[in-house]
């Protein structure tokens, strides 16, 4: 028994070796052997851009957040956790627990400030719409804080 598809599949392993290699071969269609669009078939060089561009744009999405910051805390600790009301994205820790601890004791976001209490098992949310409205506001003093929200800890 003859295989007559054979001479198809050589030409397009060919065809695709030489494409990674930027020569131009016809590629052959399955149904007719004849040579195929190509406008319909996507060479090489344009996966390999559009793969470049698209790692190219998760790399920098990645360094303009903080989520491997966020992500690295998190997967490290037991004690960190970013609060519901915020995001891996957005989440910035302001100030760290200066012990062994690995936990947050302030951070924000775009949105709101955020604070663990000294002696409870909460934190502190106050928007910053709020924060704008109290006098004397100090994001680094929790007691400059007028009505935030308590939530509890995770």
């Amino acid at each position: 028994m003859v295989n007559t598809h054979a001479k198809w599949d050589e030409s397009v392993i060919a065809s695709s070796l030489d494409a990674a290699s930027g020569d131009r071969n016809i590629l052959l269609t399955r149904e007719t052997g004849q040579p195929a669009d190509r406008k319909r078939v996507p060479t090489m060089r344009v996966i390999r851009a559009l793969s470049l561009a698209a790692l190219g744009l998760t790399l920098i999405g990645l360094t303009l957040t903080q989520a491997p910051q966020n992500a690295w805390r998190a997967a490290t600790s037991r004690a960190f956790f970013i609060p519901p009301e915020s995001s891996m994205f957005s989440f910035r820790v302001t100030e760290e627990n200066p012990g062994s601890g690995e936990w947050w004791l302030r951070g924000e976001d775009d949105q709101a400030y955020f604070a663990l209490h000294a002696s409870q098992p909460v934190y502190l949310v106050l928007p910053r719409s709020d924060a704008a409205r109290c006098p004397g506001f100090s994001p680094a003093d929790q007691r400059s804080w007028c009505a935030p929200r308590l939530r509890p800890v995770p």
